[in-house]
């Protein structure tokens, strides 16, 4: 595992080959299952960002992980994924390179699961949490396109990789590029599907009345 802080031109982390491959085989094999079941919802249903003028700004599905399990040791999405805050909250000595890592104060977290096919993408937005975590899963050989992360403010882009977790503030614009597939290998969850973190210090559940 290798991690670096930066603090230029924003303060992010690049977490390198945080699971071994037997965690990253079962993570993606868990979300393979959520879409092939059908349990991935469309943008309106999963809080997608939106402009001004109320357009969503996402193409894609996704699922909050957290709502589906009464135990979070069932789930490998929701056991692997604390590797992750037991790299942030375990390195301090090293984040002291970076204020916002330094003293950011995070008491909750949720876990969103988003699967992109050909044509999807989302556009330049913002997150509501305090800070958010990205990492990708997708089957071997990679048989799609574009799907990589941006900072377009910044003029900075990451590649799509199985082997990375970037770590930001959530008031930083980011943006994915539009997914390409070939059309022989469309509907087959030869996608790229991200997990997404986010973590508050303050969240409190939206009431839904049905």
């Amino acid at each position: 595992m290798n991690i670096s802080v930066h603090t230029e031109p924003f303060h992010y982390i690049v977490i390198e080959e945080l699971w071994d491959e037997k965690e990253k085989t079962k993570m993606l094999e868990e979300m393979l299952y959520f879409e092939k079941k059908g349990l991935f919802r469309p943008p309106e249903e999963t809080g997608s960002a939106t402009n001004a003028d109320e357009e969503i700004l996402k193409m894609n599905t996704a699922l909050f992980v957290d709502d589906i399990y009464l135990d979070r040791d069932t789930s490998d999405i929701l056991k692997y994924n604390r590797k992750i805050f037991d790299v942030l909250f375990g390195m301090n000595e090293k984040f002291k390179e970076s204020w916002f890592f330094n003293e950011v104060n995070i008491n909750v977290d949720r876990t969103l699961v988003s699967y992109y096919e050909d044509s999807c993408y989302y556009k330049g937005h913002k997150d509501e949490s305090v800070m958010t975590t990205v990492s990708w899963f997708f089957k071997e050989p990679k048989k799609f396109k574009g799907g990589d992360i941006s900072f377009p403010d910044y003029d900075l882009t990451f590649e799509v990789s199985t082997d990375m977790v970037i770590i930001f503030p959530s008031n930083i614009v980011h943006s994915v590029s539009e997914i390409s597939i070939d059309d022989n290998d469309k509907g087959k969850q030869f996608g790229r599907f991200c997990m997404s973190n986010f973590l508050y210090n303050n969240y409190v559940p939206p009431i839904i009345i049905e």
